[in-house]
C-alpha cells in the first residue's frame, strides 16, 4: 500500500554560506530541521525512513552504484564487503592493493590436489572391486578446484584478467591430448594467473614454454628440417603466436587503426616466409619433467607427450632436434647462428614483445573483454602508451595497463551509463560467476564450494561458454563480430553476441532456473527446496563409502526479510548489486508484478508446515528475473 508523506523542510539560511556547496542531498544538515508526517520503518527491514534522510545524502547511492559497476568490470564476482572495500580505498587504491597481493604460482594446482586428497580420505569400499583411486586429479577436478577458489578468493582482479587471458591465449581442455587429467589445464591456468598482473614478455614466454600450449599448438616435439625425409618444422604455433598472441595481422597505429600503403590497403605484419622462419625457432622442445606415474619416470625425450609430463615445468630443449643457423624474423631482425635453442626462443619472444603493434593489439582486446565492445581510438591510444611505458620506463606492465583501462575517463564517466555504444554484453560465464559469488551461501560442513558444471552431454544442455573449453584457437567469439542489424549498420561490433542465439540464450535461462527453482511437486507431498545446486560433487567418486552428499546452499535469510511485505526493498537490493542502479522502469514494473503475486496462498495445493515458502519463492523468482534480464546481461 502506498502512503502519501508530507515533508516540511525548514531551512535556516543563515547557516548556509554563499561559497558552500549547499543543496538538498549534499549532506550538509547543520541548522536544518526536517519534519515529516511519517518516519516509516518496516518491521522486516533495518532501514528507517527518518525525515533527515531526505537531505543528509544517505539516500544518494551514486558512489555505491559506481563501486558495484567498477567491480562488475574488474572481477568475476564480489560480495557486499568488497563494495565497502572499494568505497574505503577508492578505485585506484583498491587496484593497487589487488596488484600487490602475492600469488602462489601453483595455486590452482594445489587446489586440485586438495580435491584429490579429499577424495582419498574416502577409500574405496571392499565391496566395490571396480573402484579406482587415482594418483593424479581426474579432469573434472580442475572444474571443482576452479569453482571453489573463485567463490572464496580475495585476489579478484587477477582472476578476472586471467579469464580474459584464457580467451586470448586459448587452449581447449577437451583436446584429447590435454584432457586426461585435471593437473594439465590447472598448470596452464596458473601460468595465466601468475602473469595476469605481471609483465607481458614473461607471460608470452611462459605460454610459449608451457607443455600444455606446446601440445595444443604442436610445438612440443617439433623437429628441425630434415631434407632427406622432406620434413619441415610445424608452423602452427609460429603463426598463432603472431596472429593471436602478440601483433595481429596488420600493422597498427597507436590508436589501433591499421597502417595503410599508398593505395589505402592495410600493411600486413608478416607473410608466409616469416612464419617459416619463426617455426625454425620453436624446434627441439620436449617436456621438462615427468609427472610421478606408474609407467615411465626416466629421462624425457623429444617424443614424450603431455600424458607423462609434469605440466608445471616449462618445456626444455633437445639441441639435436633444434633448427641450427640464423633466423630472419620481422623488419630485418636476425637471430644469429650459434646460439642455444632456448636463446633463440627468448630472442624471438623478445622481438615480438618489442613490436609496436603489441600495445594497441593487446590493449584493445583487454578493453573489449573488461569494459566495452567499441572503445574510441583515443582510449586505445592512451592504453597503448601505458603498455609502452608504465610511467617508470617499463614496457609491458600488465598491472599498469589493467589499471589504466579501469580508471580511464572513457570507463568511469557517467555518460557511459546512458549510451549504448559504451556498453557490452557480459559473457555468459561472467554472468554466472557474478551471480554465484554474490549470493550468500550456507556451508556448515566446510565443503568445497560451488562446482556447478555448466556444460552437458548434448547441444540441448550445453552452456555456451566455459573456462578453457573454446572449440577453436580463435576463442568462443571473435573481436570483430557484429550481429546483423543496427549494430553492424553503425559499423560497431558486439563480440559476445556471436554465442548469443536461440539455443544458448534458452540454455542459460534453463541453467539459472535449475539453480534457483522453488517447486511444488505433482504428488503434493512436500515442497522442493531451491535446487541452488551451489554444491561440490565428486561425480562417480562422491563419498562412495558413506553415500552422504554435502551441499552448499543459498542462504535466503536476508532476502526473505526484504521480500516480506512490500517487495520494493528486495528489488532495490537486486538493482544495486546486479544492475548497479540501472534497472529499467519496465523491468522493475515486471518484477514487481510477478513477485507481488506470490503470497501465502501460492502453495495452497502443497502439503507443508513452512509458513515462509512463499518468501523463498519470492526470493528465487526475483533472483531468476534479475539474472535473465537485459539489465543484468548488459554492462555499461
Amino acid at each position: 500500500m502506498r502512503k502519501t508523506i508530507v515533508i516540511l523542510i525548514i531551512l535556516t539560511t543563515s547557516t548556509l554560506k554563499p561559497k558552500a556547496q549547499a543543496y538538498i542531498g549534499s549532506g550538509q544538515t547543520n541548522g536544518i530541521t526536517v519534519e515529516t508526517s511519517n518516519q516509516h520503518q518496516d518491521p522486516n527491514w533495518s532501514a528507517r525512513a527518518d525525515a533527515i534522510n531526505t537531505i543528509n545524502g544517505s539516500g544518494n547511492d551514486f558512489e555505491r552504484n559506481e563501486a558495484v559497476r567498477f567491480l562488475m568490470q574488474a572481477t568475476l564476482g564480489f560480495e557486499k564487503q568488497h563494495v565497502e572495500d572499494v568505497l574505503n580505498f577508492g578505485f585506484e587504491g583498491w587496484i593497487d592493493q589487488q596488484i600487490q597481493m602475492p600469488y602462489n604460482e601453483h595455486t590452482m594446482w594445489d587446489k586440485a590436489q586438495e580435491v584429490l586428497d579429499r577424495h582419498l580420505l574416502d577409500p574405496c569400499p571392499d565391496s566395490n572391486p571396480d573402484c579406482f583411486i587415482p594418483d593424479r586429479p581426474p579432469a573434472i577436478f580442475f572444474d571443482h578446484a576452479y569453482w571453489d577458489y573463485t567463490m572464496k578468493n580475495e585476489d579478484l582482479l587477477r582472476h578476472r584478467v586471467a579469464l580474459t587471458l584464457s580467451e586470448i591465449f586459448v587452449i581447449n581442455k577437451d583436446n584429447v591430448r590435454i584432457g586426461w587429467f585435471g593437473d594439465t589445464p590447472t598448470a596452464y591456468y596458473d601460468v595465466l594467473a601468475k602473469n595476469a598482473l605481471g609483465n607481458f614478455e614473461d607471460l608470452l614466454l611462459d605460454v610459449t614454454l608451457s607443455p600444455v600450449m606446446g601440445t595444443y599448438l604442436n610445438h612440443l616435439g617439433n623437429k628441425k628440417t630434415n631434407l632427406q625425409e622432406n620434413t619441415f618444422p610445424d608452423q602452427n604455433f609460429a603463426r598463432e603466436v603472431m596472429q593471436l598472441f602478440s601483433i595481429g595481422l596488420d600493422n597498427l597505429n597507436m590508436d589501433g587503426s591499421p597502417i595503410t600503403d599508398a593505395n589505402g590497403i592495410a600493411v600486413p605484419t608478416y607473410n608466409n616466409q616469416d612464419v617459416a622462419e619463426f617455426a625454425k625457432v620453436f624446434t627441439g622442445l620436449r617436456i621438462g619433467a615427468f609427472h610421478d606415474n606408474h609407467w615411465d619416470n626416466g629421462t624425457p625425450h623429444i617424443e614424450t607427450g603431455l600424458y607423462y609430463a609434469d605440466a608445471r615445468i616449462p618445456m626444455a630443449i633437445v639441441e639435436d632436434f633444434h633448427e641450427p643457423g640464423s633466423k630472419n624474423l620481422l623488419n630485418g631482425y636476425v637471430i644469429p647462428a650459434g646460439q642455444t635453442g632456448m636463446q633463440d626462443i627468448e630472442d624471438a619472444v623478445h622481438h615480438l614483445f618489442m613490436h609496436p603493434n603489441v600495445g594497441p593489439f593487446i590493449g584493445k582486446k583487454l578493453i573489449q573483454f573488461l569494459v566495452k565492445s567499441n572503445p574510441s581510438p583515443q582510449y586505445i591510444e592512451r592504453i597503448s602508451q601505458v603498455f609502452n611505458n608504465n610511467g617508470n620506463g617499463v614496457r609491458g606492465d600488465m598491472g599498469a595497463v589493467v589499471k589504466a583501462i579501469l580508471l580511464d575517463e572513457e570507463t568511469r564517466n557517467c555518460y557511459g551509463n546512458t549510451v549504448d555504444i559504451d556498453s557490452k554484453l557480459k559473457e555468459p560465464f561472467v554472468r554466472y560467476t557474478h551471480l554465484l559469488r554474490h549470493l550468500p551461501k550456507s556451508n556448515s560442513n566446510n565443503e568445497l564450494c560451488c562446482a556447478k558444471i555448466l556444460y552437458g552431454n548434448d547441444e540441448g544442455t550445453k552452456f555456451p561458454q566455459y573456462l578453457l573449453h573454446a572449440k577453436s584457437v580463435f576463442n568462443f567469439f571473435q573481436a570483430h563480430y557484429a550481429p546483423n542489424g543496427c549494430i553492424a549498420g553503425q559499423n560497431l561490433v558486439a563480440p559476445e553476441f556471436q554465442i548469443h542465439n536461440s539455443l544458448s540464450s534458452v540454455n542459460y535461462i534453463n541453467k539459472i532456473d535449475d539453480m534457483l527453482r522453488v517447486t511444488c511437486p505433482a504428488n503434493n507431498n512436500t515442497l522442493v527446496e531451491p535446487e541452488v545446486v551451489l554444491m561440490h560433487k565428486y561425480g562417480t567418486l562422491e563419498n562412495s563409502s558413506s553415500g552422504i552428499v554435502n551441499y552448499v546452499f543459498l542462504n535466503m535469510d536476508d532476502y526473505k526479510n526484504l521480500a516480506n511485505g512490500d517487495i520494493e526493498a528486495l528489488i532495490n537490493e537486486l538493482d544495486l548489486y546486479f544492475a548497479h542502479g540501472n534497472l529499467s522502469h519496465e523491468t522493475r514494473l515486471y518484477m514487481r508484478e510477478i513477485i507481488s503475486s506470490i503470497n501465502e496462498d501460492y502453495f495452497n495445493n502443497c502439503y507443508n508446515d513452512d509458513d515462509e515458502w512463499h518468501l523463498k519463492k519470492r526470493v528465487s523468482t526475483a533472483l531468476f528475473l534479475m539474472a535473465v534480464s537485459p539489465d543484468y546481461a548488459i554492462i555499461r
